[in-house]
């Protein structure tokens, strides 16, 4: 990726990795179980795209060209990270091949990463904020990992001069 590349540009293709990239690539063993989960939010006219990882590692991508990478410095979002990549039921979502849809508005969709496949599934924001949808919990993490980002990018910004 260039410096001088559109910011949206470099989102996309981070989106696409954390879609696509193999396992063995990262070191994940096989028949790890999930081992990535990915959760989008349409917000506004953007898409956010939440990624953890179950060694911690999370990022928070906006279609914008906004972007928050690695998050494992920080024990709360690495915590936060592994929390969500546990939470996932068994067996949830359907295959996918090389198509990533985003989500449509007012939906959330995961996609979990899962020994050599992605899994997706697309839920009704209503629903899934419903204690007994299967995914609640998973969605819950979520947001847990998405207010632990927050806070780093805000005491950062509020350190710098």
């Amino acid at each position: 990726m260039s410096e001088n590349q559109d910011p949206r540009e470099i989102v996309k293709q981070l989106r696409r990795l954390a879609l696509s990239v193999p396992p063995q690539e990262l070191g994940v063993p096989d028949h790890a179980g999930v081992w990535a989960v990915i959760m989008e939010l349409s917000v506004d006219a953007e898409t956010a795209t939440l990624v953890a990882m179950a060694d911690g590692t999370a990022s928070l991508y906006v279609s914008s060209g906004f972007g928050v990478i690695g998050g494992h410095d920080h024990s709360r979002v690495r915590e936060a990270a592994e929390r969500l990549v546990t939470s996932v039921p068994k067996a949830f979502g359907v295959e996918v091949s090389d198509e990533y849809p985003k989500p449509a508005p007012g939906t959330v969709r995961f996609y979990f990463r899962e020994d050599g496949s992605t899994k997706t599934v697309e839920i009704e924001e209503e629903a899934i904020r419903l204690e007994d949808h299967p995914l609640h919990q998973t969605f819950v993490r979520g947001h847990e990992l998405l207010a632990e980002i927050r806070a780093v990018v805000e005491m950062q910004t509020s350190e710098s001069p």
